[in-house]
């Protein structure tokens, strides 16, 4: 449908029948689209850095313990990617010289650093079945002329 201002979603919520009709209507201001694939650790370090837009990608959550290091960064488990992140909120350099991209869960801002992790070229590489979208907002659609909501503050409906 669109971005709504997170404000209007309930933290957690992934059944788009519990979101409410504001959030809906809010949405149809601010359509999205899925912009291109990005096939590389390249491709999505370049993404977030020009600030391209949301960057949706797959990430695997082993079984076990899956809270992040003292640095932020979740443990990196081989194998098929099974859940969903967003990410694009930012980028910086970790005490060993890697680069990672800071990401929000859904699983409340209790998880991880108040919602939020890092996503390395480790998690990227070592994951089978990946994928990696940029998420974005055409201009001509901000339908009442206003300034889409910014990247942090919103939820895709």
């Amino acid at each position: 449908t669109g971005l709504a201002p997170e404000s209007e979603v309930d933290y957690g919520v992934i059944n788009p029948t519990r979101l409410s009709k504001q959030s809906y209507d809010l949405a149809t201001n601010f359509k999205c689209e899925v912009g291109t694939p990005l096939e590389t650790w390249d491709q999505i370090m370049s993404a977030v850095q020009l600030r391209m837009g949301g960057v949706n990608l797959s990430i695997k959550v082993p079984f076990g313990n899956w809270e992040p290091d003292e640095e932020g960064v979740v443990p990196v488990a081989r194998g098929t990617g099974n859940h969903a992140i967003c990410s694009g909120h930012g980028a910086k350099k970790l005490k060993n010289g890697r680069w990672a991209i800071k990401w929000q869960n859904s699983w409340t801002s209790q998880w991880g650093i108040q919602g939020h992790a890092w996503y390395t070229q480790e998690h990227w590489d070592l994951q089978s079945g990946r994928e990696a979208w940029v998420i974005r907002t055409p201009v001509e659609s901000a339908g009442d002329g206003s300034d889409p909501p910014v990247e942090t503050d919103i939820a895709v409906v």
